[in-house]
């Protein structure tokens, strides 16, 4: 595996599993608490090591799509530009499903689609500052 393909991967996954804490378990835990009572799971029977999959999975897919979507420019502006339009693709249609399937209003799935719009694209930008924002380096990890 290219080692930058790595170090992104790995650097995503780090970035969304401590912003996910911060959110879920500090910032908004009261109001996750209260909206998604009776449908999700309390602190104590949440498997970590799922969730944890679930954020490596997503940090080295988004770190394996990231050079393929590279234009040129800053790492900051095309990570940011590539996490808002990867979050965009995840999180806002996930926020209509949800609010289809659970019983979950609307604007509380919107409200979580906003904070995963907002993780992802911090994971895009530490996606690309971890390649280095060259061209030829996330072209590289494709090929190699």
């Amino acid at each position: 595996m290219n080692t930058q393909l790595l170090k992104a991967g790995l650097g995503a996954f780090v970035a969304m599993f401590l912003l996910s804490f911060l959110w879920y378990g500090i910032i908004a835990s009261g109001y996750y608490e209260t909206t998604f009572s009776g449908i999700a799971r309390t602190a104590e029977e949440m498997s970590m090591p799922s969730i944890a999959l679930g954020y490596l999975l997503l940090g080295f897919l988004l770190a394996y799509a990231f050079p393929h979507g590279y234009t040129g420019g800053s790492a900051t502006s095309e990570g940011a530009r590539f996490g808002l339009l990867m979050g965009l693709l995840i999180a806002l249609p996930q926020a209509f499903i949800n609010a289809g399937a659970y019983d979950v209003p609307l604007q509380a799935s919107l409200v979580d689609a906003l904070y995963r719009l907002v993780e992802i694209t911090v994971a895009g930008m530490v996606t690309a500052l971890l390649y280095g924002g060259g061209a030829a380096e996330a072209s590289s990890a494709v090929e190699g």
